[in-house]
């Protein structure tokens, strides 16, 4: 976020939330035989990506406006290097040749198994270019009007998605991670929404019990669908997959208005985390110890198991997060990042 104006703790600390899911989902999938069976899992995986994605597309809020087209260049510049170089980096040169996952080194067989490397960095990459263009005509054409700018934003964003079930319709949906991409799109536009609309709506002197009226009720209606379905089977297409995004927003939504009413203690330990999401993100792979036994999942043992495997993979990749930190030349080329 290097054109981001100000930090806000709540948001870091909500992506630290994200991140930690991620780190448990995937530790309970390679930890226990019966993973899918968890109430807890279906939390996890209804949670983990979109509140990422929602967070990302939230964020959008401190960025400055594009009106010129030197400023488009750059952000999209600062997105490939951010985005792209780490998935180079991690897909080819640390799962690929390091841990020896050769499989990832054959090119045309990872653009089609993109859930086999580190989908979300690529995915993420084409969502906020289409984004960033969608903001940029919106400037452009909407020459100030708020309800002009958002309509040609809207357009341009729906015609992006369209380009991308182009994309997946001519080489297949799994090519480029294009039904992942299609898949979370609405939640990155629906985390920008809000961004636009939060002050107006706080603004109002109803507006705080407004918010807290929605999120028990978004809460509800996540809470009764994982309570009825199983999302992590579910159609990827159709009602299903409908239904599960509702469930999702609406579980993400309710976490994150609980969140801003949460203290300095937990802003400051998921706080920490979020900052270095990305790091943490790419190395925890490394530390999952994955058993795949005859443990379950519902006896003392399998959780056992999950909690000792968690707290390790978490705390090595948190170290590995902080001593990469250390080194600007790391930075830059595990992460992306020039500062």
């Amino acid at each position: 976020m290097s054109e981001t104006k100000k930090r806000d703790l709540t948001v870091d600390a909500l992506r630290g939330m994200a991140m930690l899911m991620v780190v448990l989902g995937h530790t309970i999938t390679g930890t226990v035989s019966d993973s899918q069976d968890s109430f807890l899992y279906q939390v996890i995986w209804s949670l983990q990506m979109p509140l990422f994605i929602l967070i990302s597309g939230y964020c959008t809020r401190f960025s400055s406006e594009l009106t010129e087209p030197s400023q488009l260049g750059r952000l999209l510049g600062r997105r490939t290097l951010s985005y792209l170089l780490p998935w180079v980096v991690w897909t080819f040169g640390i799962k690929g040749l390091l841990l020896g996952k050769t499989r990832l080194l054959d090119l045309k067989w990872t653009l089609w198994h993109m859930d086999s490397g580190y989908w979300f960095l690529f995915t993420l990459w084409t969502i906020s270019v289409i984004f960033a263009v969608a903001r940029y005509m919106g400037a452009v054409l909407g020459k100030g009007r708020p309800v002009r700018s958002m309509a040609v934003k809207v357009f341009v964003y729906l015609l992006g998605m369209g380009c991308v079930a182009g994309v997946g319709l001519m080489f297949g949906m799994s090519f480029l991670g294009t039904k992942l991409t299609l898949y979370y799109m609405p939640f990155f536009f629906a985390g920008h929404l809000w961004g636009v609309l939060q002050d107006r709506i706080l603004a109002n002197k109803n507006g705080r019990l407004i918010v807290d009226i929605a999120a028990a009720l978004l809460a509800f209606v996540w809470l009764a669908i994982l309570l009825r379905m199983d999302l992590y089977t579910a159609e990827d297409f159709g009602l299903s997959a409908v239904i599960r995004a509702i469930a999702s927003l609406s579980g993400c939504a309710a976490v994150s208005f609980v969140a801003v009413k949460s203290g300095p203690l937990f802003q400051k330990f998921f706080g920490w985390i979020g900052v270095h999401s990305l790091a943490i993100y790419v190395s925890h792979y490394m530390f999952l110890i994955k058993t795949f036994g005859e443990a379950s999942i519902k006896t003392l043992g399998g959780v056992t198991l999950v909690a000792v495997n968690f707290v390790i993979a978490a705390s090595l990749a948190a170290l590995t997060a902080a001593l990469i930190d250390r080194s600007r030349t790391l930075k830059l080329i595990l992460l992306g990042q020039r500062k």
